[in-house]
């Protein structure tokens, strides 16, 4: 049920049953629940070591309902930001923690298929 719980605010209300049941079943199933969460934890307690910005190309896709980013933020830490687009898809949001752009990936891969293709396109060529 804390595994449930836990995803369910992640997901929000405006994916389909199955696909928030298959995705915590993943977890259960495989044992991974544990590893996953590690990342949220190691990166509350990171401290930063960097000396400056970052120079290696940068492309940020965000998505209504994701975590909003603040360029501000960006541009002090990443030197070399090459595409920054943020997306509204229209796409009905359930509740004020309703995900929709944490899970562009399954709502709208097109629109984040594109983003990747353009970003990539640029760097490479």
């Amino acid at each position: 049920m804390g595994l449930l719980a836990w995803n369910g605010q992640l997901f929000g209300e405006g994916l389909d049953p199955e696909f928030v049941i298959a995705n915590v079943a993943l977890y259960w199933l495989t044992g991974t629940s544990g590893s996953s969460i590690r990342f949220y934890y190691e990166d509350a307690h990171h401290t930063p070591e960097s000396t400056g910005p970052t120079t290696a190309p940068l492309g940020l896709a965000m998505f209504a309902g994701d975590f909003q980013s603040i360029r501000r933020f960006a541009d002090r830490d990443h030197a070399n930001i090459v595409s920054w687009h943020s997306y509204d898809t229209g796409r009905p949001t359930g509740s004020p923690r309703d995900a929709a752009g944490h899970y562009a990936a399954h709502e709208s891969p097109e629109v984040l298929a594109g983003d990747i293709r353009r970003f990539f396109a640029t760097v490479i060529g």
